[in-house]
């Protein structure tokens, strides 16, 4: 196995704008309707000019599933629907050479019942080994024919699934085509070590681990949850993970840049996840912001919740190196779940980018939010709570230009008036806000460095990033009334200059208090200098 030399210094990652490809729906071609990996080099231009430093790319390995993300039958192989590996080392050169890293998500909680491991078990002299790389157990019965426990999986159905050959449960997370990984077992462990060495001799930067779900009987309490090498009472979810992480981190000599995306994981338990004593990863992913638009998830979105979890966040990340995303392959793009937006659907899409890249977490962009891009066209996947969203919308052309051939899913009609083509030459485009939102926060020591304090009321989020002597002030109204937001006294006495704002602007100086549209948001720049009559 070829292993690349040493990775170059994980600090390229806090401060990057990092841009998550659903290779599928992103750009086909050669014309068979699926999006693929030579596709994703022929965009790099698009994407280096829209400011991203790390392309993040999901469901890439070998498949049997339709939507690719969770049915993996070989770690180290790419899906051959998307490419060969060929095309995939093309496509991490092609990025590198034009100044972008390339991170791998992997789902590590399961394989498919088609891996060859798991197809192995029950094979003279070797079966007994793979078995040991899931969760095998009797049933609870004298017959052995009801499942262990009444425990659910991740979907929420039962977490046991029969095996006929062996007579006995294994477990199952999305069900009973995904058993799930023993890392208990130090053979398995192993065998990732050599998968994440394989994919750093293709020159793989980093990794983002996806479906980490930890919970602890505990934290619903205030009590501190107890923290060491190794402990496995600390989880009672995600625990195996938790010492496979551990064990590669320590093998690995720190050298694998890990992201963890937390699904549903409790914000309590970030500081044990990612502690400077033992760190699991070097950065974690706060999905619970958004859990609320994962698909199949029944809780409703609301607004309210939106914003109390999006300011928690901001006064966690201060402290620690989370990551932060809107949107993803697994969720409803955020600007559907927005009420009333389809009479705003610019400045509800250039808010959202606003507050995304004002956030102290490292920002993930999902391919197609840049571009105002909606979840508008359903397919019969929808019911399955798999993949929902209709390709990248690149032009006006047929099948917006995401395809020579017939696409595997249904283009959204809007892509006539949103695509990427058309947005660029519009300088009051979602896509050019994007970039020169970009632009500013990389440009920006207070949102990269600052400190965060709340201001929010209601329906309006509003917050100071401050650092040194410069100090931001970020004010959005999630709503698709006009509001009037009158400022705190400590900053209705500053002088206060508006630096981006998603409206037209009637004035850019702010006296005591302001009117703000439906979803308009503005970041207004504190001066030291008291404020003057203009």
């Amino acid at each position: 196995m070829v292993c690349m030399e040493k990775a170059v210094s994980k600090e390229f990652y806090k401060n990057s704008v990092v841009y998550k490809i659903y290779p599928m729906s992103f750009c086909d071609s050669d014309g068979d309707g699926i999006g693929d990996l030579s596709g994703i080099t022929e965009k790099l231009p698009y994407l280096s000019a829209l400011g991203a430093d790390v392309i993040a790319l999901c469901s890439v390995f070998e498949t049997n599933h339709p939507s690719a993300s969770y049915g993996t039958t070989d770690f180290c192989r790419i899906n051959p629907a998307i490419g060969t590996m060929d095309d995939f080392i093309h496509l991490v050169e092609s990025a590198h050479a034009s100044g972008m890293k390339v991170i791998l998500s992997m789902t590590m909680v399961c394989t498919s019942s088609a891996h060859a491991w798991f197809e192995k078990i029950g094979i003279p002299d070797e079966g007994n080994r793979y078995k040991e790389y899931y969760i095998f157990k009797r049933g609870k019965d004298s017959k052995g024919k009801t499942p262990p426990d009444a425990s659910k999986n991740l979907i929420g159905g039962s977490a046991w699934a029969y095996d006929r050959g062996q007579d006995e449960w294994y477990a199952d997370s999305f069900g009973d085509e995904f058993p799930t990984l023993n890392y208990d077992n130090p053979r398995l462990r192993h065998e990732f070590h050599d998968i994440f060495r394989f994919w750093q001799g293709k020159g793989v930067d980093g990794f983002l681990i996806d479906n980490a779900h930890f919970s602890a009987e505990n934290d619903r309490t205030d009590r501190a949850l107890p923290h060491a090498k190794g402990t496995e009472f600390l989880f009672d979810q995600g625990s195996l993970l938790y010492r496979m992480l551990t064990d590669l981190r320590e093998k690995s000599e720190n050298d694998l840049h890990i992201v963890l995306d937390a699904v549903k994981t409790s914000p309590k338990l970030y500081s044990h996840l990612i502690s400077e004593e033992n760190p699991l990863c070097d950065s974690l992913c706060a999905e619970y912001v958004i859990s609320s638009t994962r698909l199949g998830e029944k809780a409703p979105f609301t607004v309210r919740k939106f914003i109390k979890d999006y300011l928690d966040l901001q006064s966690i990340a201060t402290t620690q190196p989370l990551s932060f995303a809107l949107e993803g392959n697994e969720h409803k793009r955020l600007l559907s779940c927005l009420p009333e937006y389809t009479d705003a659907v610019v400045p509800a899409a250039t808010l959202l980018a606003t507050l995304l890249l004002t956030s102290a977490a490292t920002p993930i962009l999902y391919q197609g939010e840049e571009i105002g891009m909606t979840d508008r066209v359903a397919s019969k996947r929808a019911k399955k709570e798999e993949i929902v969203h209709s390709p990248f919308q690149w032009d006006n052309k047929p099948n917006a230009a995401f395809t020579d051939g017939y696409p595997y899913l249904p283009v959204d009609p809007a892509y006539h008036v949103f695509n990427a083509a058309a947005e660029a030459k519009d300088p009051n485009s979602i896509l050019n806000y994007y970039k020169n939102m970009i632009s500013y926060r990389k440009s920006s020591e207070a949102i990269l460095f600052g400190d965060f304090h709340d201001y929010s009321s209601d329906n309006t989020i509003a917050f100071t990033r401050s650092v040194d002597r410069q100090r931001l002030f970020i004010v959005a109204n999630l709503s698709d009334r006009h509001i009037r937001y009158t400022l705190p006294d400590e900053l209705s006495k500053a002088s206060l200059q508006c630096d981006i704002c998603n409206y037209p602007l009637v004035s850019k100086s702010i006296y005591g208090a302001l009117g703000l549209r439906p979803f308009e948001v503005r970041i207004l720049r504190l001066k030291e200098t008291p404020l003057g009559i203009d």
